[in-house]
């Protein structure tokens, strides 16, 4: 598993700050039209370079599923959380993921930075460094880019939220730098598929 070290406000920030971001959005988890099936696979993952540390079915139906990268390819920790839920609502509009990214997302990171303040005594912030609409492995996404500082420990946050058909893929990823936490991002965007059908 991930070490106490490793895992705490770091990993978690883009996390909560997604989950926000997709309540706002009317996400619900998990339930699926009758006779409906959706399918989730991650595949392909360089096991030279990634080790699977977590996989966590939660009540929603949300999936989360969690990796960390080997100290040869990464000597600075970092780790990629994908998750993946049903999406029952139409498909957002780029207006909407325009919105979310310039408009509720940095709300919710300054909100975020406050609550860090207070729980750190001043000693953590949260940074925005880039929130924006756009295209991942070819679906509609919103990707948003954090520094976070506690004390003299820094590290940076990459999270996409993407919209695969009638399902809501997220990706966060957290490195020492913003090039490995965003190369993190584009090489597990390649690795999942979300198929549809129905019951057998």
């Amino acid at each position: 598993m991930i070490s106490a070290l490793r895992m705490p406000v770091f990993v978690l920030a883009a996390c909560t700050l997604l989950s926000a971001c997709a309540s706002q959005q009317g996400a619900s988890g998990g339930a699926m039209p009758p006779g409906a099936r959706l399918a989730f696979t991650i595949s392909d993952i360089d096991e030279q370079k990634w080790t699977p540390v977590t996989r966590q079915a939660l009540p929603n139906g949300t999936v989360r599923v969690g990796f960390a990268c080997k100290v040869l390819h990464c000597p600075d920790p970092a780790n990629v959380f994908v998750s993946y839920a049903a999406w029952n609502r139409p498909q957002p509009t780029k207006q909407e993921l325009e919105k979310l990214s310039k408009d509720v997302l940095p709300k919710l990171i300054e909100a975020r930075n406050l609550e860090l303040q207070v729980q750190t005594n001043n000693l953590g912030k949260i940074e925005r460094l880039s929130s924006a609409s756009t295209k991942i492995a070819g679906y509609d996404a919103i990707l948003h880019e954090t520094k976070t500082t506690i004390g003299d420990r820094s590290r940076v946050q990459s999270a996409a939220m993407i919209f695969p058909g009638k399902a809501m893929v997220t990706i966060n990823a957290e490195a020492g730098d913003r090039a490995t936490a965003r190369r993190s991002i584009d090489e597990f965007a390649t690795r999942f598929k979300v198929e549809e059908g129905s019951q057998p």
